[in-house]
């Protein structure tokens, strides 16, 4: 008879490595292992309490570079033995991984999703914010492969131009964390910069140019004004109209 156990998705055996035993009744006469099953042939005699068999040595490991959610080695349909109260979900060990160690920040804009494992962590391509807008960037204590990792580290926001409004330097939780920003100035391309004050690590995002918003007020300029845009005084510039002579 046979009981030959799977490897769930994402993870593997290492071929080779690992033996079973039998107890009781149980008598083991081969044990292989490959990347995906653990066969075991064995021979059963009458049932006893005592009958069970013993695995040792094995080795595991995750093919894939993403933190894996927790999953179980099953019995496969392939096993010829039947083990009372032993099915296809029975769970014969139970894996599960964690992020490495904190080595680098991530930053994402709006239209830009984590990827971990890929060469730059991330897909797609930022939004255009609108000027004036409020939108959330979204910061990351990531390990070498771009996963999330724990972090409670101080992260400060910075932005390239002066004309913005920048959250306050908050503390991730858990890894992560989602900060508030407007971009006020239409028409120049900009970016922002995540920065851990603890480890001075820091992360910058692509270049945006933010598009003005709706039309909902008129400004009027005599000669010596200009226009800047984010100024007080209703966006002019602090100047005086030039003088002129009436003759």
């Amino acid at each position: 008879m046979t009981l030959v156990l799977t490897a769930p998705a994402n993870w593997q055996f290492q071929a080779g490595a690992g033996a079973a035993t039998g107890a009781g009744n149980i008598s083991v006469s081969s044990t292989v292992v490959t990347g995906t099953t653990i066969t075991i042939t064995y021979t059963a005699g009458a049932n006893l309490t005592g009958n069970k068999i013993t695995i040792s040595g094995l080795l595991v490991q995750a093919t894939a570079q993403t933190v894996l959610a927790s999953a179980n080695i099953v019995r496969s349909a392939t096993s010829t033995g039947s083990i009372a109260g032993v099915s296809g979900s029975t769970n014969f060990g139970s894996l599960s991984q964690i992020g490495g160690a904190y080595v680098k920040l991530q930053l994402l804009l709006p239209g830009e999703t984590a990827a971990p494992a890929t060469v730059s962590g991330k897909t797609g391509t930022p939004n255009t914010p609108v000027a004036g807008t409020q939108f959330n960037v979204i910061v990351n204590a990531v390990d070498a492969n771009w996963n999330v990792t724990a972090s409670t580290n101080t992260i400060a926001i910075t932005a390239s131009n002066l004309n913005v409004t920048l959250p306050a330097n908050a503390a991730l939780v858990a890894g992560t964390k989602i900060f508030a920003v407007t971009l006020k100035t239409a028409g120049v391309a900009q970016t922002i910069t995540a920065t851990d004050n603890i480890s001075t690590l820091t992360a910058t995002s692509p270049s945006v140019t933010p598009n003005a918003g709706a039309f909902n007020k008129m400004q009027i300029l005599l000669p010596g004004e200009s226009a800047a845009p984010n100024n007080a005084g209703e966006n002019r510039h602090a100047g005086s109209p030039g003088s002129r002579h009436i003759i």
